[in-house]
C-alpha cells in the first residue's frame, strides 16, 4: 500500500488507470471503454449534414468515429504549450477520443466541424474588450444590449478592465 506522501505524487490518469484496472480483475466490469452507445439514425443524420468533414463537392469524408479521432488530436495538441511529450499527447488524445466516443461529453458545435481543419475556428462567442463610454453608443447604435443572439453567432461586449 503506497503512503500518503507517495500517493499524492501519482497523476489522475494514472489513478484512473488503476482504478479501472481493478474492476475489471474484479470482474465488476468487462471493459469501461467498450460501452459506446450506439447512436440514432438522427443523430447520424445530423452529424452527416452539419459535423462530418465534407469534399467541396459536399461527399461526406468521414464517419463519426473518424471525427472523434480528428477532434481529440487536435484538442490534445494544446498540451505541447505546457510541455507535453509526445507519450502524454497520445495518453491525453485517447482520453477526449474515450469521453467523446462514448458520448460522456461533446465539445460545442464549432469545436466538432472545425477542430484539425483549416479554419480550426473553435468558439462559438467572442468576448471583445470595449471601454464603458463605448458600450451604451454600440448598445444605441445596433439596439443590441451587452450580449445577444444574432442568428447563428453571439455579440458578447463586456467593458474592459481598467
Amino acid at each position: 500500500m503506497a503512503s500518503i506522501s507517495e500517493s499524492s505524487s501519482i497523476s489522475t490518469s494514472d489513478v484512473r488507470r488503476r482504478v479501472v484496472l481493478a474492476l475489471k480483475d474484479s470482474g465488476l466490469i468487462d471493459d469501461l471503454t467498450s460501452s459506446s452507445p450506439e447512436m440514432t439514425g438522427n443523430s447520424r443524420a445530423v452529424l452527416e449534414r452539419r459535423y462530418l468533414a465534407k469534399d467541396r463537392e459536399g461527399n461526406v469524408l468521414e464517419d463519426p468515429d473518424q471525427m472523434f479521432h480528428r477532434v481529440a488530436h487536435n484538442l490534445a495538441q494544446a498540451d505541447r504549450l505546457y510541455g507535453a511529450d509526445d507519450a502524454r499527447l497520445e495518453m491525453v488524445e485517447e482520453e477526449y477520443y474515450q469521453v467523446m466516443s462514448r458520448l460522456d461529453y461533446l465539445p460545442n458545435s464549432p469545436t466538432l466541424m472545425n477542430a484539425g481543419r483549416e479554419l480550426q475556428m473553435l468558439s462559438a462567442c467572442f468576448v471583445l474588450p470595449v471601454l464603458v463610454s463605448k458600450i451604451a453608443s454600440i448598445e444605441s447604435k445596433t439596439g443590441y444590449p451587452g450580449t445577444k443572439e444574432r442568428g447563428r453567432h453571439r455579440l458578447c461586449i463586456q467593458p474592459a478592465p481598467s
